[in-house]
Protein backbone atom coordinates (compact mmCIF):
# COMPACT_ATOMS: atom_id res chain seq x y z
CA UNK A 1 0.00 0.00 0.00
CA UNK A 2 2.86 2.61 0.42
CA UNK A 3 3.85 4.80 3.39
CA UNK A 4 0.68 6.11 5.82
CA UNK A 5 0.46 9.34 6.27
CA UNK A 6 -1.27 12.30 7.87
CA UNK A 7 -4.10 14.25 5.55
CA UNK A 8 -2.83 16.88 3.28
CA UNK A 9 -2.81 20.72 5.27
CA UNK A 10 -7.25 21.12 4.94
CA UNK A 11 -10.03 21.04 7.31
CA UNK A 12 -12.19 18.28 8.54
CA UNK A 13 -16.03 19.34 9.31
CA UNK A 14 -18.55 17.45 10.33
CA UNK A 15 -21.99 19.03 8.86
CA UNK A 16 -24.50 16.40 10.18
CA UNK A 17 -25.13 13.90 13.46
CA UNK A 18 -28.42 11.94 13.68
CA UNK A 19 -29.69 9.48 11.11
CA UNK A 20 -27.61 10.15 7.97
CA UNK A 21 -26.92 8.36 4.68
CA UNK A 22 -23.69 8.51 2.60
CA UNK A 23 -22.77 11.67 1.57
CA UNK A 24 -22.08 12.90 -2.50
CA UNK A 25 -19.44 15.69 -3.28
CA UNK A 26 -19.81 17.84 -6.54
CA UNK A 27 -17.40 16.99 -8.80
CA UNK A 28 -15.97 20.91 -8.44
CA UNK A 29 -15.65 20.78 -4.62
CA UNK A 30 -17.48 22.38 -2.19
CA UNK A 31 -20.57 21.67 -2.37
CA UNK A 32 -22.12 18.15 -0.38
CA UNK A 33 -25.49 16.00 -0.34
CA UNK A 34 -26.69 13.58 2.21
CA UNK A 35 -29.82 12.26 3.31
CA UNK A 36 -30.95 12.89 6.81
CA UNK A 37 -34.17 12.12 9.14
CA UNK A 38 -35.82 15.76 9.73
CA UNK A 39 -39.36 16.38 10.45
CA UNK A 40 -40.10 12.75 10.56
CA UNK A 41 -39.15 11.81 6.99
CA UNK A 42 -35.65 11.37 5.18
CA UNK A 43 -34.68 14.91 3.69
CA UNK A 44 -31.85 15.85 1.17
CA UNK A 45 -29.46 18.64 3.04
CA UNK A 46 -26.88 20.30 1.18
CA UNK A 47 -23.40 21.61 2.38
CA UNK A 48 -22.84 24.90 0.12
CA UNK A 49 -19.11 26.14 0.90
CA UNK A 50 -20.19 26.30 4.95
CA UNK A 51 -23.76 27.36 4.38
CA UNK A 52 -26.12 24.40 5.30
CA UNK A 53 -29.88 23.73 3.79
CA UNK A 54 -32.62 21.07 3.63
CA UNK A 55 -33.42 21.12 -0.41
CA UNK A 56 -35.88 18.24 -0.79
CA UNK A 57 -39.88 18.92 0.17
CA UNK A 58 -41.21 18.00 3.74
CA UNK A 59 -43.20 14.99 3.38
CA UNK A 60 -41.49 12.51 1.57
CA UNK A 61 -38.81 10.23 2.18
CA UNK A 62 -35.39 11.05 -0.36
CA UNK A 63 -32.57 9.08 -0.79
CA UNK A 64 -29.25 8.67 -3.14
CA UNK A 65 -28.54 12.39 -4.01
CA UNK A 66 -26.26 13.23 -6.59
CA UNK A 67 -24.41 16.67 -7.83
CA UNK A 68 -23.69 17.79 -11.29
CA UNK A 69 -19.98 19.15 -11.08
CA UNK A 70 -21.11 23.19 -9.98
CA UNK A 71 -23.72 21.76 -7.38
CA UNK A 72 -26.49 23.32 -8.52
CA UNK A 73 -28.60 20.09 -9.96
CA UNK A 74 -28.87 17.52 -7.66
CA UNK A 75 -30.54 14.14 -8.52
CA UNK A 76 -32.47 11.92 -5.79
CA UNK A 77 -34.72 9.11 -4.99
CA UNK A 78 -38.09 10.03 -3.98
CA UNK A 79 -40.59 7.64 -2.10
CA UNK A 80 -44.00 8.76 -3.06
CA UNK A 81 -46.74 7.17 -0.68
CA UNK A 82 -50.06 5.17 -2.37
CA UNK A 83 -52.66 7.63 -3.31
CA UNK A 84 -55.77 7.42 -4.82
CA UNK A 85 -55.21 4.25 -7.65
CA UNK A 86 -51.62 5.01 -7.41
CA UNK A 87 -49.03 2.45 -5.86
CA UNK A 88 -46.49 3.60 -3.72
CA UNK A 89 -42.73 3.50 -5.45
CA UNK A 90 -39.32 4.99 -5.36
CA UNK A 91 -39.75 8.37 -8.35
CA UNK A 92 -36.34 10.49 -9.38
CA UNK A 93 -36.69 13.58 -9.09
CA UNK A 94 -34.36 17.05 -9.04
CA UNK A 95 -33.73 19.96 -7.57
CA UNK A 96 -32.47 22.40 -10.11
CA UNK A 97 -31.58 26.15 -8.54
CA UNK A 98 -33.75 25.43 -5.76
CA UNK A 99 -37.14 23.92 -7.74
CA UNK A 100 -37.97 19.96 -7.49
CA UNK A 101 -39.27 18.32 -10.23
CA UNK A 102 -40.13 14.65 -11.66
CA UNK A 103 -37.66 13.34 -13.85
CA UNK A 104 -39.39 10.24 -14.21
CA UNK A 105 -42.14 8.45 -12.32
CA UNK A 106 -43.56 5.00 -12.78
CA UNK A 107 -44.98 2.30 -11.35
CA UNK A 108 -41.89 0.41 -10.30
CA UNK A 109 -39.13 1.83 -8.44
CA UNK A 110 -36.63 4.09 -9.36
CA UNK A 111 -33.44 4.10 -6.91
CA UNK A 112 -30.01 4.33 -7.95
CA UNK A 113 -28.72 7.54 -9.32
CA UNK A 114 -26.25 9.70 -11.54
CA UNK A 115 -26.24 12.80 -12.81
CA UNK A 116 -23.45 13.77 -15.29
CA UNK A 117 -21.30 16.86 -14.93
CA UNK A 118 -23.04 19.43 -16.88
CA UNK A 119 -26.37 18.33 -15.35
CA UNK A 120 -27.88 17.43 -18.89
CA UNK A 121 -28.01 13.68 -18.24
CA UNK A 122 -29.84 11.48 -15.32
CA UNK A 123 -29.44 7.85 -15.11
CA UNK A 124 -31.24 5.55 -12.58
CA UNK A 125 -31.89 1.99 -11.94
CA UNK A 126 -35.65 0.50 -12.21
CA UNK A 127 -37.27 -1.94 -10.32
CA UNK A 128 -39.29 -3.16 -13.39
CA UNK A 129 -41.75 -5.68 -11.68
CA UNK A 130 -41.91 -3.60 -8.42
CA UNK A 131 -40.67 -6.73 -6.16
CA UNK A 132 -36.76 -5.25 -6.10
CA UNK A 133 -35.94 -7.82 -8.68
CA UNK A 134 -34.86 -8.01 -12.53
CA UNK A 135 -33.95 -4.12 -12.91
CA UNK A 136 -33.26 -2.18 -16.40
CA UNK A 137 -30.99 1.41 -16.57
CA UNK A 138 -33.13 4.49 -17.35
CA UNK A 139 -32.00 7.69 -19.05
CA UNK A 140 -33.21 11.01 -19.16
CA UNK A 141 -31.82 13.33 -21.60
CA UNK A 142 -33.26 17.34 -22.26
CA UNK A 143 -36.44 15.40 -20.99
CA UNK A 144 -36.88 12.64 -23.10
CA UNK A 145 -36.69 9.28 -21.20
CA UNK A 146 -34.98 6.31 -22.69
CA UNK A 147 -33.97 2.58 -21.66
CA UNK A 148 -30.47 1.13 -22.24
CA UNK A 149 -31.72 -2.11 -21.24
CA UNK A 150 -34.13 -4.19 -21.35
CA UNK A 151 -34.33 -6.30 -17.98
CA UNK A 152 -33.27 -9.86 -19.92
CA UNK A 153 -29.62 -8.93 -17.64
CA UNK A 154 -30.34 -7.04 -14.50
CA UNK A 155 -28.54 -3.39 -14.78
CA UNK A 156 -28.21 -1.76 -12.30
CA UNK A 157 -25.83 1.12 -9.96
CA UNK A 158 -25.34 3.98 -13.54
CA UNK A 159 -22.67 5.96 -13.23
CA UNK A 160 -21.45 8.28 -15.56
CA UNK A 161 -18.48 9.72 -17.38
CA UNK A 162 -18.72 13.43 -18.12
CA UNK A 163 -16.14 14.14 -21.49
CA UNK A 164 -19.07 12.70 -23.40
CA UNK A 165 -22.61 12.18 -20.20
CA UNK A 166 -21.42 8.54 -21.43
CA UNK A 167 -23.58 6.05 -19.09
CA UNK A 168 -22.31 3.02 -17.53
CA UNK A 169 -24.18 0.25 -15.34
CA UNK A 170 -22.81 -3.10 -13.78
CA UNK A 171 -25.37 -6.30 -15.13
CA UNK A 172 -24.92 -9.80 -13.53
CA UNK A 173 -25.93 -12.74 -15.37
CA UNK A 174 -25.23 -16.75 -14.72
CA UNK A 175 -23.18 -15.85 -12.00
CA UNK A 176 -21.07 -13.24 -13.86
CA UNK A 177 -20.96 -9.47 -13.30
CA UNK A 178 -19.23 -6.93 -16.37
CA UNK A 179 -19.50 -3.17 -16.46
CA UNK A 180 -21.17 -2.06 -19.99
CA UNK A 181 -21.54 1.19 -20.98
CA UNK A 182 -23.50 2.74 -23.41
CA UNK A 183 -22.18 3.20 -27.24
CA UNK A 184 -22.35 5.94 -29.89
CA UNK A 185 -24.92 4.24 -31.62
CA UNK A 186 -27.81 3.34 -28.57
CA UNK A 187 -26.40 -0.03 -28.03
CA UNK A 188 -24.67 -0.89 -24.98
CA UNK A 189 -21.81 -2.69 -24.67
CA UNK A 190 -19.84 -4.67 -22.44
CA UNK A 191 -16.30 -2.77 -21.31
CA UNK A 192 -15.01 -5.10 -18.40
CA UNK A 193 -15.71 -8.63 -16.74
CA UNK A 194 -15.02 -9.86 -12.83
CA UNK A 195 -16.25 -13.33 -11.97
CA UNK A 196 -15.81 -12.31 -8.48
CA UNK A 197 -18.65 -9.64 -8.69
CA UNK A 198 -18.03 -5.39 -9.31
CA UNK A 199 -19.61 -3.40 -6.41
CA UNK A 200 -19.50 0.54 -5.69
CA UNK A 201 -17.94 0.99 -9.26
CA UNK A 202 -16.94 4.39 -10.69
CA UNK A 203 -14.96 5.85 -13.78
CA UNK A 204 -13.02 8.60 -14.72
CA UNK A 205 -13.81 11.64 -16.79
CA UNK A 206 -12.72 10.19 -20.09
CA UNK A 207 -14.31 7.10 -19.06
CA UNK A 208 -10.66 4.67 -20.18
CA UNK A 209 -10.35 4.01 -16.45
CA UNK A 210 -12.71 1.93 -13.91
CA UNK A 211 -12.49 1.08 -10.54
CA UNK A 212 -14.76 -1.28 -7.84
CA UNK A 213 -14.56 -3.39 -5.14
CA UNK A 214 -14.09 -7.53 -6.50
CA UNK A 215 -13.01 -10.31 -4.31
CA UNK A 216 -9.95 -12.32 -4.16
CA UNK A 217 -10.06 -14.96 -1.72
CA UNK A 218 -12.55 -14.81 1.14
CA UNK A 219 -11.68 -10.56 1.01
CA UNK A 220 -12.59 -7.67 -0.95
CA UNK A 221 -9.63 -5.74 -3.45
CA UNK A 222 -9.62 -2.52 -5.12
CA UNK A 223 -9.47 -3.57 -8.51
CA UNK A 224 -9.03 -0.76 -11.57
CA UNK A 225 -9.57 -1.42 -14.88
CA UNK A 226 -8.20 1.08 -18.17
CA UNK A 227 -8.66 0.57 -21.75
CA UNK A 228 -9.90 -3.23 -20.80
CA UNK A 229 -6.71 -3.97 -18.26
CA UNK A 230 -7.76 -5.01 -15.21
CA UNK A 231 -5.09 -4.61 -12.23
CA UNK A 232 -5.59 -5.30 -8.66
CA UNK A 233 -4.91 -1.72 -7.15
CA UNK A 234 -5.22 -2.32 -3.23
CA UNK A 235 -4.73 -5.85 -1.55
CA UNK A 236 -3.56 -6.60 2.03
CA UNK A 237 -4.10 -10.08 3.59
CA UNK A 238 -7.21 -10.40 6.10
CA UNK A 239 -8.63 -6.66 4.35
CA UNK A 240 -11.40 -5.48 2.67
CA UNK A 241 -11.08 -2.61 0.48
CA UNK A 242 -14.82 -0.81 -0.21
CA UNK A 243 -16.66 1.68 -1.65
CA UNK A 244 -13.38 3.18 -3.93
CA UNK A 245 -13.92 6.92 -5.69
CA UNK A 246 -12.26 7.85 -8.28
CA UNK A 247 -11.09 11.68 -9.31
CA UNK A 248 -11.71 12.60 -12.82
CA UNK A 249 -8.18 12.17 -14.28
CA UNK A 250 -7.57 9.14 -12.32
CA UNK A 251 -4.96 10.21 -10.15
CA UNK A 252 -6.50 10.04 -6.75
CA UNK A 253 -8.82 7.44 -5.03
CA UNK A 254 -10.38 7.19 -1.88
CA UNK A 255 -12.11 4.18 -0.15
CA UNK A 256 -12.94 2.55 3.24
CA UNK A 257 -10.35 -0.77 4.38
CA UNK A 258 -11.78 -2.75 6.99
CA UNK A 259 -8.71 -4.40 9.01
CA UNK A 260 -9.47 -7.78 10.36
CA UNK A 261 -5.94 -8.61 11.73
CA UNK A 262 -7.53 -7.79 14.86
CA UNK A 263 -8.12 -10.35 18.37
CA UNK A 264 -12.04 -9.42 17.61
CA UNK A 265 -12.84 -9.48 13.17
CA UNK A 266 -16.54 -8.72 13.78
CA UNK A 267 -14.82 -4.95 15.41
CA UNK A 268 -12.17 -4.22 12.77
CA UNK A 269 -9.42 -1.53 12.36
CA UNK A 270 -11.40 0.72 10.12
CA UNK A 271 -10.12 3.74 8.22
CA UNK A 272 -10.90 6.28 5.21
CA UNK A 273 -7.81 6.05 2.73
CA UNK A 274 -6.95 8.52 0.41
CA UNK A 275 -4.23 7.98 -2.32
CA UNK A 276 -2.67 10.84 -4.42
CA UNK A 277 -1.05 8.17 -6.58
CA UNK A 278 2.25 8.29 -4.57
CA UNK A 279 1.90 8.69 -0.93
CA UNK A 280 -1.67 6.86 0.72
CA UNK A 281 -3.24 8.74 3.46
CA UNK A 282 -5.12 7.86 6.53
CA UNK A 283 -8.51 10.68 6.66
CA UNK A 284 -10.23 9.27 9.63
CA UNK A 285 -9.61 5.91 11.69
CA UNK A 286 -12.43 4.41 13.78
CA UNK A 287 -12.97 5.08 17.50
CA UNK A 288 -14.13 1.84 18.96
CA UNK A 289 -17.42 0.53 17.38
CA UNK A 290 -17.57 4.11 15.49
CA UNK A 291 -16.47 3.31 11.97
CA UNK A 292 -16.04 5.73 8.84
CA UNK A 293 -17.73 4.00 5.80
CA UNK A 294 -18.69 4.98 2.33
CA UNK A 295 -16.23 8.00 1.10
CA UNK A 296 -17.01 10.24 -1.84
CA UNK A 297 -14.20 12.34 -4.10
CA UNK A 298 -14.89 15.35 -5.96
CA UNK A 299 -13.43 15.10 -9.51
CA UNK A 300 -10.87 17.77 -9.16
CA UNK A 301 -9.90 16.61 -6.15
CA UNK A 302 -10.34 19.02 -3.12
CA UNK A 303 -12.92 17.44 -1.37
CA UNK A 304 -13.94 14.58 -0.01
CA UNK A 305 -16.73 13.30 2.57
CA UNK A 306 -18.09 10.19 4.42
CA UNK A 307 -19.95 9.26 7.18
CA UNK A 308 -19.65 7.39 10.19
CA UNK A 309 -21.99 4.06 12.08
CA UNK A 310 -21.76 2.44 15.47
CA UNK A 311 -21.39 -1.20 14.95
CA UNK A 312 -22.72 -1.83 19.04
CA UNK A 313 -25.91 0.88 18.10
CA UNK A 314 -28.94 -1.05 16.53
CA UNK A 315 -30.27 2.66 16.25
CA UNK A 316 -26.72 4.43 15.29
CA UNK A 317 -26.22 7.89 15.35
CA UNK A 318 -24.54 8.56 12.17
CA UNK A 319 -22.32 11.76 11.21
CA UNK A 320 -21.48 13.21 7.97
CA UNK A 321 -17.90 14.41 7.47
CA UNK A 322 -16.50 16.87 4.49
CA UNK A 323 -12.44 16.98 4.30
CA UNK A 324 -12.17 20.17 1.93
CA UNK A 325 -7.83 20.77 0.92
CA UNK A 326 -6.68 24.17 1.83
CA UNK A 327 -6.48 27.10 -0.81
CA UNK A 328 -1.98 26.56 -0.37
CA UNK A 329 -2.40 22.83 -0.09
CA UNK A 330 -0.51 21.31 -3.48
CA UNK A 331 -3.35 21.44 -5.96
CA UNK A 332 -4.86 18.54 -7.41
CA UNK A 333 -4.11 17.86 -11.67
CA UNK A 334 -5.85 19.44 -13.80
CA UNK A 335 -9.34 16.86 -14.85
CA UNK A 336 -9.22 15.97 -18.44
Amino acid sequence: MGTISTPPAGTITRVAAGSTGAPHVAGNGGVVVWPQAHNGHMAIMKYDHGSISQISEDGYDCTNPVLSDDGSVCVYSRFTPSHDTVPASFDIYKNENGVNTPVVETAGNEFATAVSGDGKVIAWDDDMQTQWHMFRVGKSEDGKVTYLTNGKIDAECPFIADANNQVFFVEHSAGRTRISAEQPDGTTAPVAYDESGMVFPDVTRDGKTLTWSGAVGDFSVLKTCTDGHITIARQAPKTDYLWSQINGDGTQMVWTAFDRNVPDPSHPDTSILYTDGTDTFTMQKNDGPVIPVMPDISKDGSTMAWFTVNLDNPNPETQVFVYEKSPDAPPAPPST
